[in-house]
């Protein structure tokens, strides 16, 4: 539209369009992993036992302590001492905080 830079404006308008259209260009986002992708991920990260990854996933579907013992065969007290040892090894305290470990929003 201008030919001349118009009075006041810092820099020719050509200058201005040409600044505007040659932004760098926006790396293209990647998608997140898949969840179970990103769960074999956060499980690989920490060296579990085949026990204590069997517990893991029990304690991700949400059952108790009471109910992994009648599905693992092994006692209460057994269980108890292999969460302890997975919440070690996550740095975590509790089964919310397990979760979120491995599933961050």
């Amino acid at each position: 539209m201008y030919a001349q830079t118009p009075p006041g404006f810092p820099i020719p308008v050509t200058q201005a369009i040409d600044n505007v259209v040659s932004l760098p260009e926006v790396p293209e986002r990647q998608p997140p992993p898949e969840i179970s992708e990103w769960k074999d991920y956060k499980l690989n990260q920490v060296k579990l036992t085949p026990k204590e990854l069997f517990c893991t996933n029990l304690m991700l579907k949400g059952l108790t302590t009471k109910e992994m013992a009648s599905v693992s065969g092994n006692t209460e007290k057994t269980l108890k001492h292999h969460i302890a040892s997975i919440f070690k090894k996550f740095g975590v305290s509790s089964r919310a905080e397990l979760f979120h470990e491995i599933f961050p929003t």
